[in-house]
């Protein structure tokens, strides 16, 4: 994982912000690191935290799409027990420093909870390759250390948030440059915005590490042949119907998706479901895999 960072392109920016904007689009840039323009970014500076918008691709992020939040608001919010999570995730909204600010991040609390000045939130896929297993606690052990604690699946918002505050109090050391979110995704932080940013592709190069030091070997396959575009014609006309209207079809033929489609056992492990709720977002629940596509939109219902 080489970093993106140009000094020169550093120095065109003319704030802080700028800056914040500038690290999340290299972040957003790299697919090995987001998911479909996910992931979210933030600054705290002068009392106000500022999040990158719902909507808005991290890839093409600037300051506008940036939403200024009072800092010690959100965190009062936190701090109060009483408040159940849905309550507390409706009050962010009005933490805006103004009413026509995009709507904030999902995981604005998560930012705000963080002591760091700047938080990266991505979706890496070393880090989800890492971290999604049965041993997920042994595996992030035996990859990042006391670099990233390991925070328990929580539900994006007020759960995460509280989890990720008591994971950093109880568990983090001054080693310690970001979280890691069981089958959700990777924190990093760090006091200005290239150290933030060499954070996170530092945490996944110690995944990727952890991953090649365990490597099984790769399968390989033949060199595909021709696609039975006739049978794909079928599948496309099929969902079409079911659809309304009429759908596009590509047609992949990788040595990956081939060994992964000739697995033995691809009629469970392909059903299981995705164990990243942001994977579920794009990929679907399961996908279909015996030809049969009236019965897979009655189980898709």
């Amino acid at each position: 994982m080489k970093p993106a960072w140009d000094e020169t392109e550093a120095r065109r920016c003319g704030s802080v912000l700028a800056l914040r904007a500038y690290t999340s689009r290299l972040i957003g840039s790299d697919p090995s690191l987001v998911l479909h323009g996910g992931g979210n970014t933030s600054l705290k500076l002068d009392g106000t935290l500022y999040v990158k918008g719902t909507g808005s691709d991290l890839a093409a992020v600037h300051e506008a799409d940036f939403t200024a939040l009072d800092l010690a608001a959100l965190r009062g919010l936190l701090a109060d027990d009483r408040l159940p999570d849905a309550e507390l995730m409706r009050r962010v909204d009005a933490c805006k420093q103004s009413p026509d600010a995009p709507k904030p991040s999902i995981e604005t609390l998560l930012h705000a909870a963080l002591p760091r000045t700047f938080v990266e939130h991505a979706h890496a896929d070393a880090v989800l390759a890492v971290a999604n297993v049965a041993r997920s606690a042994e595996a992030c052990a035996a990859a990042f250390g006391n670099h990233a604690p390991l925070v328990p699946y929580r539900h994006s918002g007020a759960a995460l948030a509280r989890a990720c505050i008591s994971v950093f109090e109880r568990e983090a050391t001054p080693d310690a440059i970001g979280l890691i979110l069981a089958f959700h995704g990777v924190v990093a932080f760090g006091d200005t915005a290239r150290d933030s940013y060499a954070n996170l592709l530092r945490l996944v190069a110690m995944a990727e590490g952890h991953l090649q030091k365990h490597a099984v070997a790769r399968i390989t396959v033949a060199k595909p042949q021709n696609p039975d575009l006739a049978e794909a014609e079928r599948l496309r006309s099929a969902a079409s119907a079911l659809a309304g209207h009429p759908l596009a079809m590509k047609v992949v033929c990788t040595p990956e998706t081939l060994a992964f489609a000739g697995r033995p056992d691809l009629a469970v492990v392909s059903q299981q479901g995705p164990p990243t709720p942001q994977h579920a977002i794009f990929t679907k629940r399961v996908p279909l895999i015996d030809g049969d596509v009236a019965a897979y939109a009655a189980r898709y219902r």
